[in-house]
């Protein structure tokens, strides 16, 4: 019988996790989870790698190993201690890392300099964890085509699992903007992929258009630089909620008008499906994103999503307009992403993707 065991250091509330535990219960197939609660820096550091590997070496050997396969959720640095697991207990291994943390660190977000030995390292690192599990998870075709060249894996090893989205209850197309408001709302970490200076520099062309109002929801890599530009530009237009709890943050995005995703060129946003787009369709808000491969690949402009040239401020601007003086449009795309996400992308569909890609190994 085929039971999972979902492994690692990961947010057991992310997006992607979610969805996948959910689409697990959609198909029958029972998981259980080894996940660590304690939360340890995030840098590349031997007594990082020693300490979460430890704890979850604690939690592994007290679980009941009746499960098939082991999912390791995210992170490479824990594959080589799972795949020692996975050899003695006969168990298929499994690596979901959605992104490459060489990629992010050197061209994403520049901490790491190419030239570097830390550079050399991680990628060696990276390398060397790819190669191990029987197969690799990717969310589209162009994460799979990546890792390939990145790692000089064989394409066969990697399966494509789109991220998807979940059916949630709270759709609300048809709930406006308090007052005369049109609110553009943006949510996430703040990363470098999302292009926000884009969005920014869209917020001052439009700025004249007092019934626009930009909202940026959350916190993280780069929200105090996005919150300083937007103070030198003198953004009357822009609001920077930061990290909002649960209710709260519901309630807010409850409230847009537009979703935006992404809009920088190249790099890991032209070849996501971020997390954005889903949980924008399954809100049933019209999403306005970056037009790249990834998501030509699986939308259309103007039916199921808005796109525009990446880090182009000029036509997210004039798209934003589009949208906002047509309301007929924006319930288009609206309710035909939603209903692309429920007969594409939803949790079942995700789940029986994931079923057919066990049974294959």
């Amino acid at each position: 019988m085929v039971k999972v065991c979902l492994f690692g250091k990961y947010n057991p509330q992310y997006h992607r996790y979610r969805v996948l535990k959910k689409g697990l219960e959609r198909c029958g197939i029972p998981f259980v989870e080894c996940q660590t609660g304690k939360s340890f820096d995030s840098s590349f550091k031997i007594s990082v790698f020693v300490l979460e590997n430890l704890e979850l070496a604690k939690k592994f050997l007290k679980l009941k190993r009746d499960f098939s396969h082991i999912i390791v959720c995210t992170d490479l640095f824990h594959v080589p201690l799972v795949y020692l697991y996975s050899r003695i207990f006969r168990k298929k291994l499994i690596f979901d890392p959605i992104t490459s943390y060489y990629a992010t660190r050197v061209y994403e977000q520049g901490l790491i300099k190419k030239s570097s030995i830390k550079a050399k390292l991680v990628l060696l690192y990276e390398k060397m964890g790819f190669k191990l599990p029987d197969r690799i998870l990717a969310t589209t075709e162009e994460f799979k085509h990546f890792f390939s060249k990145l790692f000089s894996l064989p394409l066969d090893r990697v399966s494509v699992l789109p991220v998807g989205g979940e059916l949630v209850t709270r759709a609300c197309s048809d709930n406006p903007s308090e007052g005369d408001t049109f609110r553009v709302t943006y949510w996430g970490g703040f990363l470098p992929q999302h292009g926000l200076e884009c969005v920014l520099q869209a917020a001052k062309i439009l700025e004249k258009n007092t019934d626009i109002m930009f909202i940026m929801v959350g916190s993280g890599f780069a929200w105090e630089r996005m919150r300083k530009l937007s103070i030198k530009m003198n953004l009357s237009n822009v609001k920077f909620t930061g990290y909002l709890p649960s209710v709260k943050f519901t309630e807010e995005i409850s409230r847009a008008d537009v979703v935006l995703g992404f809009f920088r060129k190249g790099g890991r946003a032209s070849r996501s499906v971020g997390n954005k787009v889903f949980e924008g369709f399954a809100l049933k808000k019209p999403v306005i994103t970056g037009s790249y491969p990834a998501i030509r690949r699986y939308f259309s402009h103007k039916e199921t999503l808005y796109m525009i040239e990446p880090e182009n401020p000029n036509e997210l601007a004039k798209g934003i307009l589009q949208l906002k003086n047509s309301p007929k449009l924006r319930r288009q795309i609206a309710q035909n992403g939603y209903d692309c996400l429920k007969e594409k992308f939803s949790e079942q569909k995700i789940g029986e993707r994931l079923k057919n890609i066990l049974h294959t190994i």
